[in-house]
């Protein structure tokens, strides 16, 4: 976190963006992409500098939801959630009665979520949140003169289908923003997504044409089989490796991508030994709650079931690992990938240098943009004579000392 006193133009991030390698002595050799938003400065700056980018999954995948957020029906649907919500988080009165009234519902004792625009998922937990509480919400509504509407049946019915539309999204969404997410989970995931929305089908007509929106939205916005950040990192997770490429790609994405980078790969081995391990310790799945879990988490272990054509590639010993590694099954998707290599650095030494790089990309940039509530807490108001210099290095201590007393640095 730097602080910015110039207007955000391109030219200026840029600017600014090239002169912190030099402050925190980075060689620029190891920085080997930027996970940026998607402003049109912000984009414009990275492109301009001599860095490679990677866009955020989060940002692109809330541009396509919001297409359904935006439709008509829904829209309305959401305006009309907003004020009762609204309503119940000004009033104490109202917050009051309603507690009354699950308890008398024998409801889960839950307060109505007020979403927030620029996260799409909070809407999602929004209207959720009202379905849970949608009797006591109604009663209440009866019996208490308001000046806004209840929802009708229609629209419940349209609120309810569009949560079951959107779960896997929300999900998705949850997974990629934790710290831990690569980049490598990004195409497997956004497959998934598509196959999921190809596959579903509902009678209501309105829910129909809100997922033929969102369906027609990501395959214009996400072109990732092409992208050789996104596509090396896939081949290179042990989770996924070739099972989420069509056929016809991976032969080009062997030779023209991973191949090509592997002969070409640094001369200093600077991998660690580990012990060869195969095999993989699972975590216990996530419980799927829902029809619409089971189906979208079907549409997953299809794709990473399937068998995959061998190919035979030159008789290198970047060739031969390549050939040993996607022969290998691919390990369940709570694995970690990075203990995986970590055991199996020695068996696979060039492709072990190769997760190092690709694997360490974030999928979006949710986690720098927690520095932003950081930042909140320690740059405020009534410490106005906290130097700029002097608050970067508050944040900076206030984020990573944790990390070191968490991994005994």
């Amino acid at each position: 976190m730097k602080h910015f006193p110039e207007t955000h133009t391109a030219n200026n991030i840029k600017n600014c963006f090239e002169e912190i390698p030099t402050l925190w002595d980075i060689d620029t050799i190891k920085i080997h992409a930027v996970v940026r938003a998607n402003g049109r400065n912000v984009t414009k700056a990275i492109d301009d500098s001599v860095f490679k980018e990677v866009p955020c999954f989060i940002h692109t995948l809330q541009l396509a939801i919001n297409t359904v957020l935006k439709y008509d029906t829904m829209a309305q649907i959401l305006v009309k959630s907003r004020r009762i919500v609204t309503h119940f988080n000004h009033s104490n009165q109202a917050q009051s009665k309603l507690r009354d009234l699950q308890q008398e519902l024998n409801l889960s004792y839950h307060q109505l979520v007020q979403d927030v625009c620029t996260r799409w998922n909070s809407t999602y937990y929004m209207i959720s949140r009202l379905f849970e509480q949608k009797r006591a919400v109604s009663l209440y509504l009866a019996e208490t003169s308001v000046n806004f509407e209840n929802l009708s049946n229609e629209e419940w019915q349209i609120l309810v289908k569009s949560i079951e539309l959107l779960k896997p999204f929300e999900e998705i969404t949850k997974i990629i923003s934790s710290s831990c997410s690569s980049v490598s989970e990004v195409i497997p995931h956004l497959k998934t997504l598509q196959k999921y929305l190809e596959m579903y089908y509902d009678e209501n007509k309105e829910i129909m044409e809100m997922k033929a929106l969102l369906e027609n939205d990501l395959n214009i916005r996400f072109d990732m089989d092409h992208n050789k950040i996104f596509t090396l990192a896939t081949l290179l997770d042990p989770r996924y490796k070739q099972q989420f490429f069509e056929a016809e790609d991976l032969i080009s994405i062997r030779s023209q991508f991973l191949l090509k980078y592997l002969k070409n790969s640094m001369s200093d081995d600077d991998s660690d030994s580990g012990k060869d391990d195969s095999q993989s310790t699972s975590t216990d799945e996530n419980n799927i709650e829902t029809a619409t879990h089971r189906n979208f988490w079907q549409c997953y272990q299809n794709f990473a079931s399937r068998k995959i054509q061998e190919f035979q590639d030159d008789r290198s010993s970047a060739a031969n690992e390549l050939q040993s590694y996607c022969a290998l099954p691919v390990i369940k998707r709570n694995d970690d990938p990075f203990q995986w290599w970590s055991r199996n650095s020695s068996r696979y030494p060039e492709m072990s240098r190769m997760a190092k790089v690709y694997l360490c990309f974030p999928a979006s940039s949710v986690y720098s943009e927690r520095l932003f509530s950081e930042a909140g807490s320690i740059y405020e108001t009534k410490r106005n004579r906290l130097l700029p210099e002097r608050a970067e290095a508050l944040v900076f201590l206030h984020h990573n000392l944790p990390l070191i007393k968490k991994y005994k640095l």
